[in-house]
């Protein structure tokens, strides 16, 4: 009857694993698919609607999670240089992390918040109120398969990166002030359209 009693506790273990590796194998699939069948096209977006969008995207299925979201997005953000569906699945992915990375904290709330900062760039941050991460863990955090969880497997942060390092911008990781992870990224901003496409020798400067 022990045998038993401990015997399904085991095989739940085990289908949950086998679900969870499953399921970042899609999202790794998902990710290099973007990168590998579209090309990145930089235009001009508004980040912040990016953000909105991916993070709606991000809190479906939270099967009961009670994750609150505190959105600090700068009003008067300028557009942006980017891939919005590239971006878009970088803030896709940090805010599921985090969110999963709560699965057992009393307070589950993500903050996001947009500005900009020097050198012309946007600096996006994603925080949450998580146990943070363990010194190893952070050490190799943008290798495949480091988890930023308590029960699952990380994945997509090495991807993201490279995303974001083709936009001319960079990822990283910070420990909360107060706990928690945040991890914050920077793109950068449009240029605004020059008034003549020709250079000082009458061709076009973009030729």
């Amino acid at each position: 009857a022990a045998a038993s009693a401990q015997g399904k506790p085991l095989d739940g273990i085990l289908a949950k694993v086998e679900q969870q590796a499953d399921r970042a194998a899609q999202i790794i699939r998902r990710l290099r698919g973007f990168i590998e069948k579209h090309p990145i096209e930089y235009r001009a977006e508004d980040l912040n609607k990016v953000i909105e969008e991916a993070l709606a995207l991000a809190l479906v299925g939270s099967r009961g999670r009670d994750t609150r979201v505190r959105l600090a997005l700068s009003a008067d953000l300028p557009s942006a240089s980017i891939d919005r569906v590239h971006v878009q699945q970088v803030v896709f992915n940090l805010v599921r992390n985090a969110r999963e990375a709560m699965t057992d904290s009393p307070l589950r709330e993500v903050h996001i918040s947009s500005k900009t900062v020097e050198d012309g760039m946007i600096e996006v941050a994603v925080a949450d109120t998580g146990p943070g991460l363990a010194p190893d863990v952070e050490a190799k955090l943008f290798q495949p398969f480091v988890t930023t969880k308590v029960d699952g497997m990380g994945v997509g942060l090495s991807i993201c990166r490279s995303i974001i390092e083709a936009h001319g911008g960079r990822l990283w990781y910070e420990a909360g002030a107060t706990g928690g992870a945040v991890f914050r990224f920077t793109v950068p901003v449009a240029k605004a359209p020059t008034e003549s496409p020709t250079d000082g020798n009458g061709e076009r400067s973009d030729a």
